[in-house]
């Protein structure tokens, strides 16, 4: 492969903007990446699930033909060490700042499973809340791994599949947005739709978590699936925990620099001292990521939210079975005292031995009387303190 076809924005806020596709040799595409003159490019590529090597990334098969991602690891200079911690099949969400880039890895949660996808409404911020609750066992969803290198004139995306989809992100781009701070603007764009996606696997969760309490008190103790359900969630915001918790801190450490140094909290400049930004835009892009780390925290808090309710829901639930079963043993007992009575009078009379009465209607009667009275005494007893 000797070229590959990037995105390209050009223009000014004045003049406007436009969004098209260039084919860049690949020998010049890391020259092209660190100029701040030129329009911003965007290379997207899909890595398969090969493993990674010392050579560069596994053979890709994305939007620029197999084995580019190999190729385009080369052209970049990536060393061995970067491949393996940033594209690595099991590499961990964090930035890292080198020399002439930045490099960031995330995971996006895709929605997979017959559950969630049922929760796949008109509302692309939303989820359905009439949605069936998902089964142990079927995973409802799946990370694509995310990694981005952002140098000075552009963008370099490596995808771990083609799952989860940049097609906003391409139609927010040509939009104008994020277009006159550069390729910062551009992997602000891609953090903003990965966090998206995390918020609307959390409000999945929330409304789950919201139909599997109010099945917990209709069911009243009765099993009716509940340890089935409660058990596919736990997994779930198992998975969704450990893909979103890092969110945070990665968009934190990829807020640009400012004269003052990178989440330099001093105090305001006086009037001998007022420091520019870092570069144009600067200050404009700290108040966007602060802005989608906050987000990102939300987000994550809520999760924690959610596993605690997730635990209360289940104690509830085994409280409930609990107050059922002392509910049964009580009747049981109720009940047992009730038919001790006939029990042991029948038991008395119904011996072989000759008794006053015996073989007489008066023996008959007595035993009646004692079957019956006690028996309705001790019934109406056990039925006013409701143990029967």
């Amino acid at each position: 492969m000797t070229t590959v076809r990037c995105l390209s924005l050009s223009g000014t806020t004045d003049d406007g903007w436009s969004l098209s596709e260039v084919d860049v040799p690949l020998a010049e595409l890391r020259s092209r990446l660190s100029r701040t003159d030129g329009p911003t490019l965007w290379l997207d590529l899909v890595q398969d699930d090969g493993p990674v090597d010392g050579a560069g990334i596994a053979d890709g098969a994305g939007p620029v033909g197999g084995g580019a991602a190999s190729e385009v690891a080369e052209a970049l200079g990536l060393r061995r060490t970067e491949i393996e911690g940033i594209l690595g099949r099991h590499a961990r969400a964090k930035a890292v700042h080198h020399a002439d880039h930045l490099a960031f890895i995330v995971y996006a949660p895709v929605p997979v499973g017959e559950a969630v996808r049922a929760a796949l409404g008109g509302d692309p911020e939303a989820p359905e809340e009439e949605a069936p609750q998902p089964r142990r066992g079927e995973d409802q969803f799946r990370a694509t791994r995310i990694a981005g290198f952002v140098h000075p004139g552009g963008v370099v995306t490596v995808r771990s599949d083609d799952a989860f989809d940049l097609s906003a992100v391409r139609e927010a781009w040509a939009e104008d947005e994020g277009a006159p701070l550069g390729a910062s603007g551009l992997a602000h764009l891609v953090l903003d739709d990965v966090v998206d996606a995390q918020f609307w696997a959390a409000q999945w969760m929330d409304d789950r978590l919201d139909d599997l309490e109010d099945d917990v008190f209709e069911a009243a103790g009765r099993s009716a699936g509940i340890e089935t359900v409660a058990a596919a969630l736990r997994g779930e915001l198992t998975r969704l925990r450990r893909w979103i918790q890092p969110m945070a801190s990665v968009i934190d450490r990829l807020r640009p620099e400012t004269s003052e140094g990178r989440g330099s909290t001093a105090a305001a400049p006086g009037p001998e001292r007022t420091p520019p930004p870092a570069h144009p835009g600067a200050l404009e892009l700290r108040s966007l990521h602060a802005e989608l780390a906050d987000h990102a925290a939300r987000t994550e808090e809520w999760l924690d939210s959610q596993h605690e309710t997730l635990t209360s829901v289940v104690q509830t639930h085994l409280a409930l079975q609990d107050q059922r079963l002392n509910v049964v043993m009580r009747k049981l007992a109720g009940w047992a005292a009730v038919v001790s009575i006939p029990t042991l009078v029948t038991g008395w009379f119904g011996i072989n031995v000759p008794y006053p009465g015996f073989g007489s209607p008066v023996g008959l009667a007595i035993a009646a009387v004692l079957v019956l009275v006690p028996t309705l005494a001790v019934g109406v007893l056990m039925r006013r303190a409701r143990w029967i």
